[in-house]
């Protein structure tokens, strides 16, 4: 069980002294089960948003919320607090060789079916060699209008309001170098005034391993 201060990009739409800091309520209970072949691991979360500010409102509404009034004066329709189940499934076919295929359904109990629900489901392959390993990764996911608070949802997904596909290809070097490219391609689930219809994202990293301490 948890209390936080849920992160965003910005607070600046925040009226500071003037409304209460936004918390993020939570409890998790985690289950799993291997042996040296397979793993399981599943999870089931509880979760409230509370004192959701006017500005995080007016942010949102261009991200696919239901909201009603206007900068100020801006709400949500609806509050966020429901269930988040999710499960990851690991095989090792050989040492070198193994598949991943994992999970996500989450559940506002505060929003109407239809706009309520978001769905995440991918399928990983990783191949290890003596000079890399090698991640290809394909996604598919459903986040419906008012599933969760907009403001906290990725834009790597393009927020709420939305569905599509992604793929992903990730190399980790031996030498130190992990370089990974995302692509991801979406359009609305419902047609909303402050939102375009297509929604393209990439991306290109490279990066480091951490270093142990």
């Amino acid at each position: 069980t948890q209390a936080a201060i849920p992160t965003g990009r910005s607070f600046s739409t925040k009226n500071t002294g003037r409304e209460p800091t936004p918390l993020l309520h939570s409890q998790k209970g985690i289950f799993g089960w291997k042996n040296e072949k397979f793993s399981l691991l599943g999870r089931v979360t509880h979760f409230e948003f509370r004192d959701l500010t006017h500005g995080m409102a007016q942010d949102s509404r261009f991200y696919g919320n239901s909201v009603t009034g206007i900068a100020a004066g801006s709400r949500f329709l609806y509050d966020y607090a429901g269930f988040e189940e999710g499960v990851d499934l690991r095989w090792s076919i050989t040492d070198s060789f193994s598949w991943h295929l994992g999970g996500s359904l989450l559940q506002n109990r505060e929003a109407p079916t239809g706009q309520n629900q978001g769905q995440y489901a991918k399928t990983e392959f990783i191949l290890k060699t003596k000079t890399f390993d090698l991640r290809p990764r394909v996604e598919w996911y459903r986040n419906e209008a008012d599933a969760s608070p907009a403001f906290y949802s990725s834009a790597e997904f393009g927020h709420n309001n939305r569905k599509g596909m992604g793929a992903a290809i990730r190399i980790d070097l031996k030498l130190g170098l992990e370089i990974e490219l995302k692509a991801r391609q979406g359009k609305l689930i419902e047609s909303r005034t402050f939102q375009k219809d297509k929604f393209n994202f990439y991306q290109l990293t490279l990066g480091v391993p951490y270093a142990d301490f």
